[in-house]
């Protein structure tokens, strides 16, 4: 019960809060007890609360401002000159441009002149956009929900997340052999390949725990399957590398189930359980436009992604669609023996967004920064707004769609748990708060450049402020051709994220630590096999710093404000980070 975590004794409390009398200019502010500081401050104006249009505006207490997301922030501290940035899981590839990406963090911290720091959680998971303002103000719209928000009064930073994990959940706990280094990519060809990868590393002596299959594994993209011809030989594999190398393996589960395939279990238990999103009641039969080879005058809505005929997507919110997730998490196990899984695309990502003319879909007061121009619906690269979800079709998908990726994660995460019986991890694209406390994050589809190394350190320490310490960006870049000194130097540091894997896109050239010799550059290989054996030195104290981030809601990375709130030079700095309190890392970021 999240009121129970607020402090009832006024004596106790931190803060004072004092609204105002004129009902004509409604207004509050929340003050710290001790210092005076306003951590809160509506007198800026702009309250509104209409239907399907909520805005909320406030004064900060300095311009050091750090949080919100999921967006790629070009530094730390945000930049102050009416920067406006949306907040909508959406399947979109990380670039320099103010979009919306996979996950939703409604939630930022303040530095305070003195080195005291406080947060803001604002829980709603509508469709919303914060600006920036050089005042120093903020100023957040939502197109739904409520104005629902908790505040963390700090004695620093680190408190604050500390006092803001007690409430959503703590980070999870990963196994020891998860803090290993891990190796996956997008396009094998089928098993021998893998094997080849896995050969050329062990031979060049590189330390690996961990080893991912993207969706190549599977018959025609349907999950819970694998393609018994590319792949024969699979489970043999899996057991081989288990026994001999100590691997443990991870595969990766996407949330849309092939609906037009009457041979495919996945789907016809799912169907026969009433397990999939439907479209609403109030949309007339005529109005739904589901992807071709699907008839419409069915509930259940579709949409199209790697599987071959259109797909429907599990609706996490009901009650029964656990259980078939573990059903079918069991079945997979039973054929390939995973440690972990990979969930992607779980926005959720729709390839081919039809929907009607709604006040869901086309909300009556948009946000350019949220539909990306003009003339575009809400629901672009997703399901229909419109849809609903729940046992009793309670929730609309418009005021629950960034919550999709978190359901799919506390799922999975129990699938993964009665599977095996261990303790395992989940890595999610899309996250919201309390994510942490059930999976891991990796930060999306970057690209093999060197502004991305940057940027991925930014994103590191902001999804540690957020409560997901696993975390990690794909190294040496996940779209593109890398080259050698770029994923030299990415080696070098992804060897420091707390979640460390190599990743690359299918049609791109291996870039995984060995292949670099035969490749004539042998100087990749020693630094990754270097910066590894280095991490390997320390993963008792990284375990450590998990331990204390899942017990008393420590950050693992982070910044060097949360060891000098009070140094002026920390305040800025993010091309650089610390290990808990003890070891500060210093990548080269840049050409």
């Amino acid at each position: 019960n999240l009121m129970d975590r607020t402090e009832r004794d006024e004596q106790k409390r931190r803060y004072a809060v004092d609204v105002g009398t004129d009902l004509n200019d409604f207004q509050f502010t929340i003050t710290r007890k001790d210092t005076k500081t306003k951590i809160f401050d509506t007198s800026i104006g702009g309250l509104v609360f209409a239907d399907q249009f909520l805005q909320l505006a406030t004064n900060l207490a300095t311009n050091n401002v750090y949080g919100f997301g999921e967006n790629v922030h070009q530094s730390l501290r945000h930049d102050m000159s009416y920067k406006t940035w949306p907040l909508f899981a959406r399947d979109i590839p990380l670039s320099e441009e103010m979009h919306n990406l996979y996950g939703v963090q409604p939630f930022y911290t303040v530095l305070e002149s003195d080195g005291k720091a406080h947060g803001i959680l604002f829980l709603n998971s509508n469709a919303m956009d914060y600006t920036l303002l050089p005042q120093p103000a903020l100023s957040l719209k939502s197109t739904g929900g409520v104005l629902d928000f908790f505040v963390f009064v700090g004695d620093n930073p680190e408190h604050v997340i500390q006092l803001y994990t007690s409430v959503i959940g703590r980070s999870t706990m990963p196994p020891f052999w998860g803090l290993g280094y891990q190796l996956c990519r997008y396009g094998f060809t089928g098993t021998q390949n893998v094997r080849d990868m896995i050969d050329r590393n062990v031979k060049e002596k590189i330390p690996l725990d961990v080893m991912y299959i993207d969706i190549d594994y599977m018959d025609n993209y349907e999950d819970f399957t694998y393609d018994k011809r590319a792949f024969a030989g699979l489970p043999e594999l899996f057991k081989d590398t288990i026994t001999k190398n100590n691997l443990h393996w991870t595969l990766i589960l996407d949330p849309g189930i092939e609906g037009n395939n009457p041979n495919y279990t996945s789907f016809n238990e799912g169907y026969k359980q009433d397990v999939f999103i439907k479209w609403a009641k109030d949309v007339p039969v005529k109005d739904r436009q589901n992807p071709s080879g699907v008839p419409t005058d069915k509930d259940t809505i579709y949409g199209k992604v790697w599987p071959r005929g259109p797909a429907a997507f599990p609706d996490f919110f009901k009650s029964k669609t656990n259980q078939y997730w573990a059903n079918q998490v069991k079945n997979l196990h039973d054929v390939l023996p995973f440690d972990a899984l990979w969930i992607d695309m779980n926005e959720p990502s729709n390839f081919e967004s039809k929907c009607p003319n709604n006040k869901y879909d086309f909300p009556p007061i948009r946000s350019s920064t949220l539909w990306g121009g003009s003339g575009k619906q809400l629901s672009q690269q997703t399901i229909c707004m419109a849809s609903t979800q729940g046992d009793n079709e309670e929730y609309r998908h418009y005021d629950v769609h960034s919550l999709y990726g978190l359901g799919e994660t506390i799922a999975t995460q129990k699938a993964l748990h009665a599977t095996t019986g261990k303790r395992g991890f989940v890595v999610s694209r899309s996250t919201y708060p309390t994510s942490g406390r059930y999976g891991a994050h990796w930060l999306g589809d970057n690209s093999a450049y060197w502004k991305m190394m940057h940027h991925s350190v930014v994103g590191m320490l902001e999804f540690n402020m957020f409560g997901i310490s696993f975390v990690g960006a794909d190294i040496c870049g996940f779209m593109g051709e890398t080259n050698p000194q770029l994923c030299r130097r990415w080696s070098q540091l992804g060897a420091f994220y707390p979640f460390s894997r190599n990743h690359n896109e299918k049609g791109r050239s291996d870039q995984d630590p060995a292949v670099w010799v035969s490749k004539g550059h042998p100087e990749v290989t020693e630094a990754a096999r270097t910066s590894l054996q280095l991490r390997y030195q320390l993963l008792h104290y990284l375990y450590t710093l998990f331990y204390r981030s899942y017990v008393y809601g420590d950050t693992v990375a982070r910044p060097l404000f949360h060891e000098w709130p009070q140094d002026k030079d920390t305040h800025s700095i993010d091309g650089q980070f610390m290990w808990g309190r003890d070891i500060l890392i210093s990548p080269f970021l840049f050409e």
